[in-house]
Parts: structure tokens; sequence; C-alpha cells
């Protein structure tokens, strides 16, 4: 079969900072750091999508030779209305712009060593529609020339229309609900003030895919070649078939769940396959296995990941955990845009040890499955499209279909468990105790390292045209037929005659 026969990677920034909250002051006599801040915020979002923004923010003044005469907050790019900013009960000039708020502080209050101001505001367009969930952006304060963000607390007040809480890029303190709305709290010092948080609200999101595959078949004998469709996974995704052209031989399910789709070619022959199908992505929920034995595979070296590897194992030797094995890769690999944009060639755990800074998703994956693997924790590879809202992401093409690979390792509490290391590593963002609805699977690899070949895989030599395209649905289609029930209406057409009729003769009685 004449096809691209590696796995064409991207890294979207994903749900990636679109703009950061700084804060700044006017002294009279400029030093570095010459107050400390606390800042205690609440964001109330409507349905609508607009915020509301309440904000006590408490400064302690460092020096003996400044005051404070003007406090700013720079938003961005996102625009601020209806500003009100007291001291004590006072009301205090403020000046709005574009996208930026000053309030001019009094000298009486200036001068002092302590000094609490509140203000509140409305602020455009911090939540987003997105199919079925709600795509929250809060920014974080970061410290100014002036001023050191010391501590902050934030919480998100939303409706209970928008759901639960599905994302979460920072871990929240507390959630408590009311019988309107939901509050997410979280406490952040300075450590955790790099980030944007990034939140989604939601329990599930639709998507439709539409795939193309190429079969080539060079040989002068018939053979059998096989694509795979988007696999049905219990916990994870369901796959709603709308329609295979033309149909197979034979449909498969491997031991790694892969849905695969036999075709017979004769010597010579070229044929184009058109697949479509709906997937429900869902809110995370373990996915435990009833074998402890079924999973030793899971934790066997591989091509791509060489977990006996002593250069693997020398960087293992001091983990313990999956979080260890994850913390390694997001810290130690650095994302090369410029290799994620050409025909990267995936080199691999232990290759990708000497060009860590040149890594794309299949380095960032197959390092983190061979450390996984080297600790004897169950992990596989993922491997499919990462949907990223053009309002909210750039995405960086290989070929021309932006698939993309992540982890899966195997926890004795939650079973099987998703993370990405690529956009944990670019973005900052927790992806290893939250994961998002985003990610589309459309193959396994456990057993093998590289096969099945994903959609957007099955292409002629030199072919760089879209194989794959994917689309958000605001709401779940009308028609539909569940992946198990259309694998039941194909089992069934392919009985000869005398099966069907025995069965029709069979539901009689």
């Amino acid at each position: 079969m004449n096809v691209i026969n590696h796995i064409s990677c991207i890294c979207s920034i994903g749900m990636c900072a679109i703009f950061m909250l700084s804060v700044g002051a006017s002294v009279q006599t400029v030093e570095a750091s010459s107050y400390n801040e606390q800042i205690d915020i609440v964001y109330h979002l409507y349905e609508d999508g607009t915020t509301v923004v309440e904000a006590l923010i408490n400064l302690s003044r460092q020096t003996d030779n400044t005051y404070l005469t003007e406090f700013s907050f720079d938003l961005g790019g996102k625009r601020v209305s209806s500003a009100n900013a007291t001291i004590n009960g006072q009301v205090l000039t403020t000046t709005q712009s574009e996208s930026s708020l000053s309030v001019m502080i009094p000298q009486e209050f200036g001068v002092q060593e302590e000094l609490s101001l509140r203000l509140e505001f409305d602020l455009d367009a911090l939540a987003t529609h997105v199919g079925s969930v709600w795509e929250v952006f809060i920014p974080i304060a970061s410290s100014g020339d002036d001023i050191t963000v010391t501590r902050q607390q934030i919480s998100v007040i939303t409706p209970l229309s928008w759901k639960s809480l599905w994302y979460s890029s920072h871990p929240y303190e507390r959630i408590e609900t009311t019988e309107t709305s939901m509050l997410t709290r979280y406490q952040l010092d300075e450590t955790r003030q790099r980030n944007p948080l990034s939140l989604i609200y939601g329990e599930d999101q639709w998507y439709v895919v539409s795939a193309q595959y190429v079969l080539t078949n060079p040989s002068e004998q018939k053979v059998k070649q096989h694509i795979a469709l988007i696999p049905d996974i219990t916990g994870y995704q369901e796959m709603y078939v709308k329609s295979l052209e033309p149909m197979p031989s034979k449909l498969i399910i491997d031991s790694d769940q892969n849905w695969l789709s036999e075709y017979v070619l004769e010597a010579g022959e070229t044929t184009s396959i058109t697949y479509e199908a709906y997937v429900r992505l869902l809110k995370k929920s373990p996915r435990l296995v009833d074998n402890s034995e079924s999973l030793v595979p899971y934790t066997i070296a591989d091509t791509y990941w060489e977990s006996n590897d002593p250069r693997i194992l020398d960087i293992t030797a001091t983990m313990s955990s999956a979080k260890d094995a994850y913390d390694y890769v997001t810290s130690q690999f650095t994302y090369g845009s410029t290799r994620a944009q050409g025909d990267a060639k995936r080199l691999g755990a232990v290759l990708a040890l000497e060009k860590k800074d040149q890594a794309v998703c299949m380095e960032f994956t197959d390092m983190t499955i061979a450390s996984l693997r080297a600790l004897s924790i169950p992990a596989r590879e993922l491997n499919g499209y990462a949907y990223v809202s053009k309002a909210n992401g750039v995405l960086h093409p290989t070929v021309s279909d932006e698939l993309h690979s992540w982890v899966e390792y195997y926890d004795e509490q939650q079973g099987w468990t998703s993370i990405d290391p690529t956009w944990g590593a670019t973005t900052g963002d927790d992806y290893f105790s939250a994961f998002d609805s985003a990610h589309i699977v459309f193959v396994t690899h456990g057993i093998s390292s590289s096969l099945p070949l994903p959609a957007g895989s099955y292409r002629l030599y030199n072919d760089t045209s879209r194989q794959v395209d994917v689309q958000v649905l605001d709401a779940a289609p009308a028609k539909m037929t569940r992946s198990w029930d259309w694998l039941d209406s194909y089992n069934y057409a392919q009985k000869p005659w005398w099966e069907k009729f025995w069965l029709w003769v069979s539901d009689l009685f």
C-alpha cells in the first residue's frame, strides 16, 4: 500500500491564553516592587457570556519613600465598561480605555501603608459557546514594575445551565452549588501565576468527522487491506456511523479495540473510500479492566518505546509514579515548531533524548510511554485529532491533516486515563489530572506502537490534499446510528439467506 507510513503530528496551542491581566501602579518615587498585592476577585458569568467582575485588592507598601498615585489593570484586548472604584466607601476617579482600567488614588490614601481598593466593572467575552460546551478564559494577575502579586483568590460563578466543570487548567480549592449557579474557587500563590485559568463547562461534545482513504495494490495478485474507522471507546467517546462507501468485505475489532474495515483489492487496483461519522466525547469516567493480566502487554518495550534501554532506565530510576514521568517530559522537552511544520520523521524515545529541543507530539508521547512502561505502569498511545476553535488557538499542520498523539496510562483507581504531555508543555496548563473536550481518538496503539494507521494517513505518495475534516456540532444530530447497532446490521447483511430465514423463524417463537 503506497501510503504515508508515519503519523503526522501537530501541536495546537489548545486552551492557551487569549490575554493576561497585568496590574501596575504609578508611585511618587519609583522603586522595584514598591508594593505587595493580594487580590480577591469574583467573576460572575451569565448566559449570554457577559461577565461582571468584583475585586478586593489589598496593597501593602514595602518602602518608606514611595506612595501610590494610580492603580491600573491591563486586560489585553478585553473591553471594560461600567467601572466603579472605592476606598473606604469613597468613590474614586476611573479612566477606561479600549482594554484597560486606571484608578486615580488620592494622596490621603496613597500614603497609607495598607490600602484596600474595591473595583467593579463589566468585561466582554470571557466565555465562548463552542458546540455543547462553554469555554472560559480567566486572566490571572501578573506582577508589574512596582507591584508584586503575592496571592490571588479567584471565584468563578457560572449558571447551572452550563452544567458541570469538565476541565480546569489549575487545581481548584472547592466547588459550591446553589439552585441557580455554581461557584468554583481557586487559591493561587506566586508559583501558579504564570498562565490564565482555562475552564470548560459541559457534559458532552459532538463532532462530525469526514475522512477519505485511498488504497492501492501495485502487486500482480489480489490482496486484503485495512483502514481504521473511528473507534467506540466506553467511557470516553461514542461513535455513530453516518456513511461508509463502499462497504467493506469484513469488519474487525482488534485487541486494542480499533475498528478495522477490510477491503479486497484486485491486482493494480486503486480505490477511494469515504467515511462519515458523528462522535460524542464524554466527560471523564473511570474505565477499569476486570483482568489485570490483560494489562501486561502494555508494559513491554517496543519500537519507539524502548523502556528497557539503559538510558531510559537511568532516567526513570528516581521516578515512582505516572506524574513523575509526565513532569520529566513536560519540563525537559521543548516543542520544535519548525520541525512540526515539515514532514517530521518519528524518532522514538531514545533518539528523542538527543533532540529534546526539537520534539513534536510523537516524541512527547513516545518518551512518556517508554518512561511509564519502564516503571511497569501500563501505557499506550492515542492518536487522532485535537480540535481547537479558531478563536482560541492556532493549528500547525505538517502534511495537510492536523493529527495529534497523546498518552493513556492505567491507574488502579481511575482505570485508563488520558494525559497530554505536549499540550502540558506548550501551554503550561494541567493535562495530567484534567482532560478536555477536544481530543478525538482515531486509533489506539498499544499492542503495536505504529499500527493501525489513523485516518489521514491513507494517501498516495506526494498527495497533500486534506483527507480529514472535523467540525463541532451545536447539538446532538437528530438522526444517527450507534456504532454497535450499525455493526449488528452489517453482520446480519453478510449472513446467507438461509441463516436470515432461520433467525426470522426463531424470532416468531
